[in-house]
């Protein structure tokens, strides 16, 4: 049987387990002393690492002999390197190569520097393993990794292990490996307690170790596999990388002992004096060692450390800048802001893990890594697992068990669960479930371009091949051998999507809304913003928001303007690759696209393929390299199929409600049967629910603020307490005026109330969805049904009623604005409403549109009822969100709506040009008919029909006009 070695390699407290043999390594001589790795003179030299690395002079921090001394001028670089700086440098790297230069101008894998750590442990316990087995042994090695090193990083190691002729590896994640050490010992019982449908089960991972803080829930999961049950654990993809880090927390202790500037005397309590570390941990010193000879920049002097908990436990958290000043003509390690304290930035930390799942459903937490012994908790731990406490999690021991703290020292139960993992995939038995990462690809086809997803963030089973095919998206002009591509990496860009996926910390929801809302009816184009955006600076750090909107909302491609200053101040997550045929066909061809990846396994392989093999040279397929993938900042603007959602941006003061006191105090005075109600209910619809404010802070200039947003909230809290009175005494009014069937004032409600939106009282909007089921209602009083419900309904049932009731009581020969608003709202706030169509209301909803077009057309009224329905029949395009086949150009009847859709916009250019010599309406009408074509012919840029929305806006008759014809 293959033995299994899995190895914890972070430098410090290393472990190995080798499980048949219950072997277990510790790596460090003395325990708490960082493992470095020693680079050669030249590039061909030998790297060497672990006591061999150590016992030699160079780097070491001492004055004497001169290649021990530590410089810190740019261009002596380090040839010493802790394994924790090199794992936190190939972290931090994400998807680019990380190298450690040197002073003779040759640079250096990091991961090759981390592989041949790896691999010298390997050799050692590879003979070893023969010494006790008598014979020659090849063993399994599993790998532990952070649990944020990108594929790229990961491929790196890979790939240099191989080099260095070891077996090829397998790669787990940190945490990962730490659950499955814990369910080797819970499984069983976690099997008679855990739900099978419960999602929410879950478990942290504390890991205290000096190249990250790492903390990480896992999700359990029921996993049947060849008639057996598994408890697995789901790693979610971390969306940010840990800031805190040992190195600094250490390296600001020392800091804090050390002369000002003294680097040598810093780098042998960093490097080679163990003491700090173990403080930290709250380990014993070794007093026979002590006091230490310590070379200074005064001379030579006794290190003999004092109490250093007081330190520990204040220092604060933020990079330290002496590590850095070292490792700066080597390496980068970036800089993160300063917080309190380490301990307690660490409580912060885990109580926002454990604001994340309901604390019931948590099964276990595991408190781990070198940083960590069992006298912690007398320490700074205590700080760290305070919200554990609070909420009521407390109970600690030294063994696994479920609904306790596991207390697990050192880096043995990451090497445990290592070799558990690599025994599993031996056995081909399952052993945790993985999200792929999110990666997209941008293509361009018959002149449409557009993100696919490559990898769509779905959960797949660890250590097992994934494979997907995107068919026929790519197209390779004639006469061409090269493919010009772009990869998204994560989220895909906004401009395909609903939102900005980008919200700046320092602004406020109300205040991104508010730049949302300058920029989109403020300018008109891309560079206006441009010029007027640095006004932001003093209002938030982060004014290129104001840009990225910009961006997204102005057709063209502007990105490339705006990256100069992106590619200082931001990662870019697109990439740009050229991929190379070895012919051009003689006809645009289509190109299929092939991924295949695992889990912690590198990077995905991407082919691309072609059904006409010739000018491929025979091959099936031409693999895409990337080693040739560089940095883009300028992506190109996809092209929209449907305009993305809209918003209401509410006043930030409130003004229409916090100047309406005394009105709104009337109000609630002021019952229904008085013979003054009809009237201060109009008031309060025009002053406090309908009013709109201009806004002026100096930097943004807006007008017709709305009093709140289609969700009904308010941007501050006077704002939504009086939002809410008005609310509570609407709901008490209608009691009354339902309970006593005043229908005559109850239609004069329905239409101002529903301006709340969804802060509409819920015993009226249960009214409206009653009326819509059925009832003997006048005409106007279904139009006023109909339009309150476009405001105030949310719910996916409501949504549906609503449509159906619409295609029942409209038909071609009674059409009314009513129901064309109320969809037309429907469509343009709740995210939800394409998914309650179907294809026979959406067609049917379209020829509503339609129909009203050409009535308004006959009688040469182009306002915004003609505008309306252009609005509506560009949002109800949002249903090819739910199937590409919805209002798809290849079917005739399509084609033919949206042509008589467009001849009649032309026909409102003609009048306007030739009968009311009115240039500035017709260029605006001209405006929406791009607007409409570009989103009918699915290459818009932009997010919104820009033209279209400010006809709309301009006309204003979108108050409370219910048309009551034929009532």
């Amino acid at each position: 049987m293959t033995k299994v070695l899995g190895i914890a390699n972070f430098g410090l407290m290393d472990s190995v387990v080798c499980r048949g043999r219950e072997l277990q390594e510790p790596q460090t001589d003395e325990g708490f002393r960082l493992i470095d790795v020693l680079l050669p003179q030249g590039i061909l030299g030998r790297i060497t690492t672990g006591a061999e690395a150590k016992f030699q002079r160079t780097h070491t921090g001492l004055s004497w002999p001169l290649e021990a001394k530590i410089y810190t001028n740019s261009t002596k670089a380090l040839r010493r390197a802790p394994l924790p700086v090199l794992w936190r440098s190939l972290v931090e790297s994400g998807d680019r190569i990380a190298t450690w230069r040197s002073s003779d101008g040759a640079d250096f894998s990091i991961g090759k520097m981390l592989a041949q750590s790896v691999c010298d442990i390997y050799s050692k316990m590879k003979d070893k393993l023969a010494n006790l087995n008598e014979g020659e042994v090849r063993p399994q090695t599993v790998i532990a990794i952070p649990n944020t090193l990108d594929e790229t990083g990961q491929d790196t190691l890979l790939h240099e292990c191989i080099g260095l002729g070891m077996p090829e590896p397998y790669l787990i994640w940190r945490p990962v490996a730490v659950a499955l050490a814990w369910l080797n010992h819970t499984e069983q019982k976690l099997r008679d307690t855990l739900k099978a449908t419960d999602p929410n089960a879950h478990i942290h991972i504390l890991y205290f170790g000096a190249d990250a803080l790492e903390f990480t829930t896992l999700r359990l999961r029921y996993y049947p596999h060849n008639n057996n049950i598994y408890i697995l654990p789901l790693r979610d993809r971390p969306l940010e990388m840990p800031e805190l880090a040992g190195i600094d927390w250490a390296g600001n202790v020392i800091e804090a002992l050390c002369e000002t500037n003294d680097f040598g005397a810093y780098w042998q309590l960093f490097t080679t004096f163990p003491e700090v570390w173990q403080a930290i941990a709250n380990r014993p010193f070794d007093e026979k060692l002590l006091p230490r000879p310590w070379s200074t920049a005064k001379g030579w002097q006794f290190w003999n450390p004092v109490d250093m908990n007081a330190a520990i436990e204040k220092t604060p958290a933020r990079s330290n800048s002496m590590l850095r000043e070292i490792l700066h003509s080597s390496c980068t390690l970036k800089d993160y802001k300063p917080g309190s304290t380490f301990p307690n930035q660490a409580a912060c930390e885990i109580e926002k893990m454990l604001n994340e799942f309901p604390p019931e459903a948590l099964r276990g937490v595991i408190v781990c890594g070198p940083l960590v012994s069992d006298d912690t908790l007398k320490t700074w731990l205590c700080t760290v697992l305070a919200p554990l406490k609070e909420k009521k999690f407390q109970k600690h021991s030294k063994q696994a068990q479920i609904n306790t703290i596991w207390l697990s020292p050192s880096n043995i139960a990451v090497a445990e669960g290592a070799a558990i993992y690599g025994e599993r995939r031996l056995a081909d038995i399952p052993a945790y479930l993985d999200t792929m990462p999110q990666l997209y690809l941008f293509t361009e086809t018959n002149g449409k371009r557009q993100w696919h997803p490559l990898l769509n963030a779905q959960e797949v089973l660890g250590g097992h091949d994934f494979e997907d095919k995107i068919t026929g998206k790519f197209e390779l002009p004639s006469g061409r051998r090269q493919l010009e591509i772009i990869l998204c990496k994560g989220a895909v860009p906004p401009s395909s999507g609903d939102s900005l996926s980008h919200l700046p910390p320092e602004l406020t929801t109300c205040q991104a809304r508010l730049i949302r809302h300058w920029v989109r009816t403020r300018f008109k184009s891309y560079d206006e913003v441009r010029e007027e955006c640095d006004k932001l600076e003093s209002w938030t750090p982060d004014y290129d928001y104001a840009l990225e909107v910009a961006e997204n909302i102005f057709p063209g491609d502007t990105a490339g303007q705006h990256a100069e200053n992106l590619q200082d101040k931001v990662e870019t997550q697109f990439r740009s690759n050229t991929i190379n045929f070895p012919s051009s066909p003689e006809k645009d061809i289509l190109l299929d696209v092939c991924v295949n990846m695992k889990p912690a396994a590198g990077l995905a392989k991407v082919s691309f393929m072609s059904r006409d093999t010739y000018f491929l040279g025979g091959r099936s397929s031409i693999r895409m390299n990337y080693a040739t993938m560089k940095p883009c900042f300028a992506p190109p603007k996809s092209q929209r199929s449907w305009p993305a959602l809209l918003e209401i941006c509410a006043h930030p003061e409130d003004p229409a409600l916090c100047k309406n006191i005394e009105l709104i105090y009337e109000f609630e005075k002021t019952p229904p049967t008085s013979s003054n109600y009809k009237d201060l209910i109009d008031k309060i619809a025009k002053r406090c629910l309908q009013s709109k404010y201009k806004h002026d802070s100096g930097i943004i200039h807006t007008n017709g603020l709305n009093p709140f947003t289609e969700n009904g909230v308010c941007c501050t809290e006077d704002g939504n307490e009086l939002l809410g009175r008005i609310a509570n005494k609407f709901s008490q009014d209608f009691n009354l005026l339902e309970a006593k069937r005043d229908i005559k004032t109850i239609k004069r409600v329905l239409p101002r109330v529903c301006w709340m939106y969804l802060a509409t009282p819920k015993n009226i909007v249960s009214y409206i969805r009653t009326g819509l089921t059925g009832g003997d209602w006048s005409k106007s009083m279904k139009n006023i049904l109909v339009e309150s419900a476009g405001k105030c309904f949310q719910n996916e049932s409501d949504i549906r009623l609503l449509y159906e009731h619409i295609t029942k009581n409209y038909n071609k020969k009674y059409v009314t604005i009513n129901s064309i608003r109320s969809v037309s709202r429907i469509l343009r706030y709740r995210e939800n409403a394409p998914r309650c169509l179907t294809e026979t209301t959406a067609w049917y909803l379209a020829h509503l549109a339609v129909s009203l077009m050409e009535e308004n057309s006959k009688d040469k009224n182009y306002t915004s009822k003609f505008f309306n329905c252009v609005l509506l029949i560009i949002y109800l395009l949002r249903f090819r969100k739910v199937s590409s086949d919805n209002f798809s150009l290849k079917y005739n009847n399509v084609r033919s709506l949206f042509d008589k859709c467009k001849n009649l916009i032309k026909n409102s250019i003609y009048f306007f040009i030739n009968t009311k010599k009115d240039t500035l309406k017709s260029d605006k009408s001209i405006a929406a008919l791009k607007d409409f074509e570009d989103f009918v012919h699915q290459r818009a840029t932009g997010n919104y029909p820009q033209a279209v929305i400010g006809i709309v806006d301009e006309d204003n008759t979108d108050k409370d006009d219910i048309d009551e014809k034929d009532d």
